[in-house]
Parts: structure tokens; sequence; C-alpha cells
């Protein structure tokens, strides 16, 4: 056995991790599964409008064509500030796909 898991076996021996009602409740299946667009430096996931095919219109006026599945508001319009701010958008589509 190498050092560094000697230590982190002495390590969880000593105080085990704690588990909480979300960790128990999480299948392990949703824990060990990689995001769809794979796994980033910083593993993070969210997307930004600006990104997305979806976005049209310009500063003042920006829309979302596909604003019901990805749950912006009551219809297409989008703050300007929105468009910029990093989200996990279930209606986000890559720019570059066709």
């Amino acid at each position: 056995m190498s050092g560094w898991s000697q230590k982190a076996r002495a390590h969880f021996e000593k105080s085990p991790p704690t588990l909480t009602i979300k960790t128990i409740e999480t299948p392990l299946s949703m824990v060990s599964e990689v995001p769809p667009r794979g796994l980033s430096e910083n593993f993070d996931d969210r997307v930004t409008c600006v990104s997305c095919q979806n976005l049209t219109g310009w500063p003042g006026r920006w829309r979302c064509k596909n604003w019901r599945i990805a749950a912006v508001g009551s219809d297409d319009a989008l703050a300007g500030d929105l468009i910029e701010l990093p989200q996990r958008c279930p209606g986000w589509r890559a720019a570059n796909e066709s």
C-alpha cells in the first residue's frame, strides 16, 4: 500500500466522513456519472446564453427561442444580465451544434 493511501485509511479510521440525508438518499450512479459535456478543469457544468444557439436579438432585446424548456420566464424576453450569468439550463444547446 502506498504512503498516501495508508495516510488516508488512517485518517478515515480516526474520523469517518459524516453522511447527510442528501448523500444517503443519492443513488451511487448519480455520484459516479460524468456530466454530459465531460469534466472541465474546475468541474463547472454551468453554461451561458451567449454560448447557446437559442439566443437571438441584440443588446436590450435578447430573446430565447427555447424559453419554455429553459424556464426563463413567462415569455421569450431575456434580461441583459441573464445572458452572461453561468447557469444550468435544460434548454441550452451549444452554438456550434446543428
